[in-house]
């Protein structure tokens, strides 16, 4: 008779067994466990949804205000994990080329919103104009399958369905 999980406990897409919600790996086979669904709304209904996760924790408003008071010397490059950018900023720091640019930057970062300063963040491009294609976190058919029992989206390399527990063959 197969165990029944709390509130506070999931599946292992692994080896089926019950382990925490928050476990990042089972305990059991060792393998390690992708986010909960109340941890990142990665996991929806929708095979090729598109989540952005903030990358680095870095903030919006955090960037501009240091681009409009610290610009000229890069500090927002530095802080946006830019270190050779920032160094360029320092050395032409004289010009105020740099103080220019970053001026403009600030006003570009305080006209994003956030989702769309973490999207350019994740990919690297704040500095690009363009569209952005940031690419989907959530499952794709490289990395998930249906399940043949009960048609629900699990883990390619599983063995064991997370939801109805049933065997499953490798594919």
């Amino acid at each position: 008779m197969p165990r029944e999980k709390k509130l506070d406990e999931k599946f292992c897409g692994d080896c089926g067994e019950v382990i925490k919600l928050k476990a990042e790996i089972c305990p059991h086979c060792g393998c390690r466990q992708l986010p909960a669904p109340a941890q990142a709304s990665v996991f929806t209904s929708a095979i090729n949804s598109v989540v952005v996760a903030p990358a680095g924790g870095k903030s919006r408003t955090t960037a501009a205000v240091l681009a409009l008071f610290l610009g000229g010397l890069g500090m927002h490059k530095f802080y946006l994990d830019k270190p050779g950018q920032g160094i360029a900023y320092l050395i032409l720091c004289w010009t105020f080329i740099p103080a220019l640019l970053a001026f403009i930057e600030a006003l570009r970062y305080f006209s994003m919103s956030d989702d769309e300063f973490q999207g350019r963040l994740a990919v690297g491009k704040l500095d690009h104009l363009g569209k952005v294609d940031v690419p989907a976190l959530g499952p794709t058919p490289d990395t998930h399958v249906k399940c043949p029992d009960c048609r629900a989206l699990i883990p390619r390399d599983a063995k064991v369905c997370q939801y109805c527990r049933c065997t499953l063959v490798p594919q």
